[in-house]
């Protein structure tokens, strides 16, 4: 197979699999009722799967995909617990950019 052929597959299949993710995350919101915790934790799962598809679709980059679907699942956990405060999402953000800077130093010295 060619390289070219075989990076339109992957991207194909990408962009599948975020196409179903998504699609799994409305039919959750909208079809399944939030009564029991592992319905809420599997919906945290799949937003996760999602967002992280996505992130690597728009930046072609596992690195930025991984930290920013983390992110924004914390943030969503962080406003569930109602703690979602300016200052928690200030650390946040400072402890997922403090994460990156030295996980790409870490990398490029590879």
């Amino acid at each position: 197979m060619k390289r070219g052929a075989k990076k339109k597959l992957i991207d194909f299949f990408l962009k599948l699999t975020n196409f179903f993710t998504w699609v799994g995350v409305g039919l959750m919101i909208f079809r399944v009722s939030p009564e029991h915790w592992y319905l809420v934790v599997s919906l945290l799962l799949l937003v996760f799967a999602s967002l992280f598809f996505s992130f690597v679709f728009l930046f072609k980059n596992y690195l930025i995909a991984s930290l920013g679907s983390a992110y924004l699942v914390i943030l969503l956990v962080l406003s569930l617990f109602r703690q979602a405060h300016w200052l928690n999402i200030i650390l946040l953000t400072a402890f997922v950019i403090a994460i990156w800077v030295y996980l790409k130093r870490q990398l490029d010295n590879y």
